[in-house]
């Protein structure tokens, strides 16, 4: 009787105690999805407010030299110049939008790849750390419960 009420107590720790650990775990990846939402999105706004500021930026100086050279009576050729090299300027500034789309995307599939290796990489350290840990306290949960028979057939045996 006494060793099915151990043994009863010994597998209800255990599944409690892995329970625990896979509740901790879906926990732990649940925290870790939202906090890389969060930087996503928070990197995303950085991103989108430091391109507003360059261009505006760009803008001012672009205005500023615009009006340089028409103070300094070039505008006749600042016209033909802006006319002439419109469609350059317009195309090098799509192809640059594009290149820099395919990057970002590029960066942002290396990142999910990274990702996933490093989160892979973290599960397996936890399962072996929860591994050890099982092993250890089943460990102990035996020679306790070793001792305890070796106490009692002693005092059994002892008149």
């Amino acid at each position: 009787m006494f060793a099915a009420v151990e043994i009863q107590k010994m597998w209800r720790g255990a599944r409690a105690q892995i329970s625990f650990c896979t509740k901790i775990l879906a926990v732990i990846q649940i925290q870790s999805l939202v906090r890389g939402g969060q930087a996503r999105d928070l990197l995303a706004f950085k991103n989108f407010v430091a391109r507003k500021i360059q261009s505006v930026v760009r803008c001012m100086i672009a205005k500023r030299v615009y009006k340089k050279m028409v103070n300094e009576k070039h505008k006749s050729a600042v016209l033909k110049l802006t006319r002439k090299n419109s469609s350059k300027i317009i195309a090098r500034a799509w192809l640059r939008k594009v290149d820099h789309e395919n990057v970002v995307h590029n960066v942002n599939l290396l990142a999910k790849f990274v990702r996933g290796w490093l989160a892979r990489i973290h599960v397996k350290k936890i399962r072996t750390v929860i591994k050890f840990v099982q092993s250890a306290f089943r460990g102990s949960r035996v020679r306790s419960a070793m001792s305890k028979k070796v106490s009692e057939r002693n005092t059994a045996s002892e008149p």
